[in-house]
């Protein structure tokens, strides 16, 4: 996966593909270019990324008892639905 990060809309787009990103890039730059012409290079443009996404997070449901047990406060009712945020790598 990658991605494409305009500052300007503080916009962040996933694609799946190399290519696909670099081509809404590649329209972006073109955008900040067209503006300059008709005043000045908006500055934004040097914060203006493409990447790969290398992690990611990945929400597991944890049974409420053990969720309980592990902050040690016993709380948990029955019903009660939790998760656990995971960092997960991407490929």
């Amino acid at each position: 996966m990658w991605f494409v990060y305009d500052p300007s809309d503080s916009e962040f787009d996933i694609y799946q593909t190399e290519e696909a990103a670099k081509e809404a890039f590649e329209k972006v730059l073109e955008r900040y270019r067209k503006e300059a012409i008709l005043d000045e290079w908006d500055t934004d443009v040097e914060r203006l990324y493409m990447g790969r996404v290398t992690h990611g997070v990945e929400l597991l449901p944890v049974v409420p008892d053990d969720l309980a047990d592990r902050i040690e406060c016993g709380m948990a009712s029955e019903g009660d639905v939790f998760a656990e945020a995971l960092v997960r790598e991407v490929s």
